[in-house]
């Protein structure tokens, strides 16, 4: 049977104990400055990516708090007036 091996502790290359590796990565980018074009077409991409997640995961939300209430989420809970409305705000 062989034998399992502790794990290594993980040294950084940085004068600081505190932190990993990759907060060295992260001193070294923060002199970085990108130009305006590019970060407008990184802001897009990140947009075309993120809203339809968002979107998706709302439209989803909303639809099972329909089907919820058809299946008799406002009876079951006793839910009056305007608490099932105040279940799909938005914060």
């Amino acid at each position: 049977m062989a034998s399992i091996e502790p794990e290594k502790e993980f040294h950084n290359s940085g004068a600081d104990s505190d932190h990993d590796d990759s907060y060295a990565i992260y001193q070294t980018g923060r002199d970085f400055e990108a130009n305006p074009a590019e970060a407008k077409r990184a802001l897009r991409k990140i947009d075309y990516r993120i809203i339809p997640i968002l979107f998706t995961a709302y439209m989803l939300d909303k639809n099972s708090l329909n089907l919820a209430s058809v299946y008799g989420l406002q009876q079951g809970t006793h839910l009056v007036g305007q608490d099932y409305s105040w279940l799909g705000k938005t914060p």
